[in-house]
C-alpha cells in the first residue's frame, strides 16, 4: 500500500475534533508526518506521472527535519540544540494525539498488521512522534490563502461588483461567514533556519494564492549581512512580543527594536 493509502485508511476524524476543541495544529502536522514515514516504511513506490516517490525517498525527505531546533520536552542532560523551557513531559496535547493516531490505525488496519507493529516499536513510535511535534512546534508557518469564490462569482455573473460584494460579505466556498481565506501551517526547511527580528531584513509571503512561499528583502541587504525574518506581528507591543517568544519559542529577543524600545 502507498503511503498515501495509509493516509486514506487511517480516520483522523477524532483527532480533527480534539485538535479544533483545543485550537492546535502541532498533532494534526505530526500525524500527518507520522502517517507518511508509516507508509514509506510499509507501503511500495508510489508512481505519480513521470515520476516516482520511493519509501527511501520519502523518509530521506522527513529526516531533513532533525536539521530544524526542536523544543525541549525532557529535563535531561541531553539539550543541545533544544530551545524553551525544560518540560518533564510532552504536552498532553500531544500525547492524546498519538493515542488518537494509534486507535486510528489499529481501526484502519488491524491489531497485529505491520502497519500497528510499526507504531509499536517500529518506526512511528510515541518518542518519534513526540520528536516530529517538538520541531513542528518551532518551525511552522501559518500560511493563508485566498478562498476561491463561490456562487454567482464564480460563475462570472455581475463580473467584478459581484465578486467584490461576495468576498466582503464572506460568502465563500465551504460556507458563509468563514472570511476571505483559508489558513493553514506548514513547515519550509530553508526558511526554518532563518532566526528572527522584530525588525526583519526579508518578509514572507505567498502571492501566487498557493502554499509556495516567497522570501523578499524589505530592504538593502548588505553583502555579509544575517538574513531574519519575524516569528510573530511586529506590530505587537514590546511586552507583548517579548513575552510570546519567551513562551513559544524561549528566548529573549534583544533586536535592534526591541532594545530600542527597552524601558530603563
Amino acid at each position: 500500500m502507498t503511503f498515501l493509502g495509509v493516509q486514506a485508511r487511517a480516520d483522523l476524524s477524532a483527532l480533527h475534533r480534539l485538535c479544533e476543541q483545543r485550537g492546535a495544529t502541532v498533532p494534526l502536522l505530526a500525524a500527518r508526518a507520522a502517517l507518511t514515514q508509516l507508509g514509506a516504511a510499509t507501503g511500495p513506490v508510489l508512481k505519480r506521472g513521470e515520476g516516482a516517490w520511493s519509501g527511501a525517498g520519502i523518509s530521506s525527505s522527513l529526516s531533513l527535519l532533525s536539521l530544524l531546533c526542536k523544543v525541549n520536552t525532557s529535563q535531561g542532560p541531553e539539550t543541545e540544540g533544544l530551545r524553551g523551557p525544560p518540560r518533564s513531559a510532552p504536552p498532553r496535547n500531544w500525547t492524546e494525539a498519538y493515542e488518537h493516531l494509534r486507535a486510528a490505525v489499529g481501526a484502519g488496519f488491524g491489531e497485529g498488521s505491520p502497519q500497528a507493529r510499526a507504531m509499536d516499536g517500529g518506526t512511528v513510535t510515541a518518542g518519534a512522534f513526540t520528536d516530529l511535534a517538538a520541531r513542528f512546534h518551532l518551525n511552522r508557518f501559518s500560511v493563508e490563502l485566498p478562498r476561491p469564490l463561490g456562487g454567482a462569482a464564480a460563475a462570472g455573473a455581475g463580473g467584478f461588483g459581484a465578486a467584490l460584494e461576495e468576498a466582503l460579505a464572506g460568502n465563500v466556498a465551504g460556507g458563509t461567514g468563514g472570511g476571505s481565506s483559508r489558513a493553514g501551517s506548514a513547515v519550509y526547511l530553508v526558511p526554518s533556519l532563518f532566526n528572527h527580528s522584530c525588525e526583519p531584513s526579508v518578509d514572507v509571503a505567498f502571492p501566487g494564492g498557493t502554499a509556495a512561499m516567497e522570501l523578499r528583502a524589505r530592504r538593502d541587504v548588505a553583502a555579509g549581512e544575517e538574513l531574519t525574518i519575524s516569528y510573530l506581528d511586529s506590530a505587537l507591543p514590546r511586552a507583548q512580543r517579548q513575552e510570546h517568544l519567551l513562551k513559544g519559542y524561549g528566548f529573549e529577543c534583544r533586536c535592534p527594536l526591541c532594545e530600542e524600545q527597552r524601558e530603563d
